[in-house]
């Protein structure tokens, strides 16, 4: 019996100091990550660590208070903070989460609908979650969540410790991510570099061809470098704070917006008005400064109000040209 309680003694040490290196091992990466993206796809080292089914790292988006996350496809996966997920659920309370539908525990209404809301995994149902936010002086930053241990058991008393350790190391790396965007000059395409879509030497490298192919730098970026016109969409959303309308042929001529609009005065100002919706006339343009184009707009329409969207400028000069042809 003493032999035996040694060998387990030997046993456990041995599995602590395993632990403990993987851990180590695990948070260098977290802090070593350069940029969101990196940090998303720490997942998969996250999965073999605590040795569960499947693993998420959803990081929040602060202009739409939204999560988000990855697939392994590179398909971006939103979610509300709110009760109709685990994260966004863990995320409004910012409170650890452990639910198993399988210890005999009785599961709250909230709980129970959590759990039987959550994606099959490889066909198999989820039988055990464990989802925390991460923060960085109680500012949320994100949520980590794993599902179905692979081991015979529940997961280990442990397993809330080393999450806890992991998501202090995320909260760091994700401030870190955040203080180094807001000291860098801020360009459309922030969202196109942070994201790893783009190195920046790429970008320059872009900008210039673009300067002296005299091409516009976003035909640049999607025919050499790949990036879609969605990304570069979502890049100017960002930038602007407002919604990118993108090329549409099928758009009406707002005849009724622009009679008393004079055709000069359109393609010196760079805006065009494309619709009345309500009392809002949403408004593309292709200025460098959608905001102050707004002050103009609301002077020259008649509306109270005029929603300004950005857009790109061969998008705006064929919008333009048709609407000017329509009046003649």
């Amino acid at each position: 019996m003493a032999e035996k309680a040694k060998m387990q003694d030997e046993f456990d040490l041995h599995e602590i100091l395993r632990l403990q290196k993987a851990l180590q091992e695990l948070t260098h990466s977290i802090h070593a990550a350069p940029n969101n993206k990196e940090i998303i796809g720490l997942k998969h080292r996250i999965l073999k660590f605590f040795n569960v089914e499947s693993a998420d790292i959803y990081l929040l988006d602060r202009i739409k208070s939204e999560l988000y996350t990855l697939t392994d496809k590179m398909k971006e996966k939103r979610l509300t903070i709110d009760d109709n997920s685990i994260p966004g659920h863990v995320a409004a309370g910012l409170k650890f989460i452990h639910l198993n539908i399988n210890n005999g525990k009785v599961l709250s209404e909230t709980e129970g609908s959590l759990m039987a809301g959550m994606d099959k995994i490889g066909g198999a149902v989820v039988r055990e979650v464990m989802a925390a936010p991460i923060v960085f002086e109680d500012k949320l930053m994100g949520v980590l969540q794993l599902n179905n241990t692979k081991r015979d058991s529940e997961f280990r008393d442990v397993d809330p410790v080393l999450m806890q350790d992991i998501v202090e190391a995320l909260g760091i790396s994700l401030n870190n991510q955040e203080k180094l965007t807001s000291r860098r000059r801020k360009t459309k395409f922030d969202y196109l570099l942070d994201n790893n879509l783009l190195k920046e030497d790429e970008l320059n490298n872009a900008i210039e061809h673009s300067r002296k192919q005299k091409e516009s730098l976003e035909a640049v970026l999607m025919r050499e470098y790949k990036i879609s016109k969605d990304n570069i969409a979502k890049a100017y959303e960002i930038f602007y704070g407002c919604r990118c309308v993108l090329f549409d042929q099928r758009l009406p001529i707002p005849g009724d917006l622009i009679k008393n609009l004079k055709k000069e005065y359109l393609r010196r100002e760079l805006w065009v008005p494309i619709a009345k919706v309500g009392q809002n006339i949403p408004t593309p343009t292709c200025t460098s400064s959608p905001r102050t184009a707004a002050f103009t707009i609301t002077e020259a329409l008649p509306w109270d109000q005029s929603r300004v969207r950005p857009t790109w400028k061969k998008r705006f000069a064929w919008k333009f040209s048709k609407c000017s042809r329509k009046k003649g």
